[in-house]
């Protein structure tokens, strides 16, 4: 079934990432007790936004391919390029780190090859116990693992894809929580299937309970490991998500920006926080208004440059990935 582009999820996109990034703007400093602190606080629950938005979208991509091999290509040529140029800047700061610094001070670069290899391929925490290079790779870990279970249950005869995704909603209720280790994917499972619940409540032709069984499921695992805020985001997300489906919005300047949300969310914590805050003197974060400015200014500056790094490496990669996949 063709499906036209939702613009909500495309902006929707765009604010999480910006919100994530604020978010990690905050760190360096001394927390300070005011209403900009608290709200960017909160600003870390862009993070199930991306998750619920990728169950959903997942599910677009995985009935609109032809094969399951079709799917896994364009998602990994989706992911890695951004990526790998992500951990070449983090490189560059490390360089810059130890000429400004005399030391790295910045991240902890992987030493052997197997750190080296687990880096490369998003296998470190919260897979295994290697530390990542940026703060944001652990959730792209997820995504991985997500793309893989999806890539799996592709084989599998339609009918039966739906049942596999609520199982596995049934283990990450049942089993222990833990957020590391082989099964460290059931702690985020829950937004990835809430986004895939609110796909087959929109476009499935015969109605069935079993996408309002998943989402059910899924709103249990977060109360029961999460709070009511993170549940309030998913769900809202949801809404927000099906809103965009039944009153579509036409293509305009804020959806576009949706396209930089990933390269956004990749580059903002070693050029936003590693390098600028050598550039940002401390007295500015004790005057609310000019810390807004800056952190708005810091955003822009990466926001610029995610645009051409979306012109220049996302969409020619993504368009290899179709046409390999075709």
């Amino acid at each position: 079934m063709p499906v036209k582009q939702n613009r909500v999820i495309d902006i929707l996109r765009f604010f999480a990432a910006c919100g994530v990034a604020l978010f990690h703007f905050q760190q360096p400093v001394k927390h300070l007790d005011d209403f900009y602190r608290a709200f960017c606080h909160e600003l870390r629950l862009g993070v199930p936004v991306f998750f619920v938005i990728s169950g959903y979208c997942i599910s677009i991509s995985l009935n609109q391919s032809k094969t399951p091999n079709n799917f896994i290509i364009r998602r990994l040529f989706r992911i890695f390029p951004a990526y790998w140029l992500s951990l070449v800047i983090v490189g560059v700061v490390v360089i810059y780190a130890k000429i400004a610094h005399g030391e790295n001070d910045v991240a902890v670069l992987p030493k052997t090859i197997k750190d080296i290899i687990a880096t490369l391929t998003l296998t470190t925490t919260p897979f295994s116990e290697i530390l990542t290079v940026n703060w944001v790779y652990w959730s792209l870990t997820c995504e991985l693992f997500f793309y893989f279970i999806i890539y799996c249950i592709a084989f599998l005869p339609v009918k039966f894809r739906l049942p596999a995704i609520s199982t596995i909603c049934v283990l990450s209720v049942l089993l222990p929580f833990q957020n590391s280790g082989y099964l460290f994917f059931l702690d985020h499972w829950p937004a990835f299937a809430f986004g895939i619940a609110i796909y087959y409540l929109v476009y499935q032709k015969h109605r069935s309970l079993i996408p309002i069984i998943i989402a059910a499921l899924s709103m249990a695992h977060i109360l029961m490991h999460r709070d009511m805020i993170y549940l309030g985001v998913c769900i809202t997300t949801g809404l927000l998500i099906i809103a965009g489906e039944y009153y579509p919005i036409k293509k305009n300047s804020l959806s576009v920006l949706g396209n930089y949300s990933y390269a956004i969310y990749l580059i903002h914590v070693p050029l936003g926080v590693y390098v600028a805050k050598d550039f940002v003197n401390i007295f500015v974060y004790k005057y609310l208004y000019l810390n807004i400015l800056v952190d708005l200014l810091t955003l822009l500056f990466v926001a610029l440059l995610s645009k051409l790094i979306y012109k220049y490496v996302e969409r020619p990669f993504i368009d290899l990935g179709n046409k390999l996949s075709s």
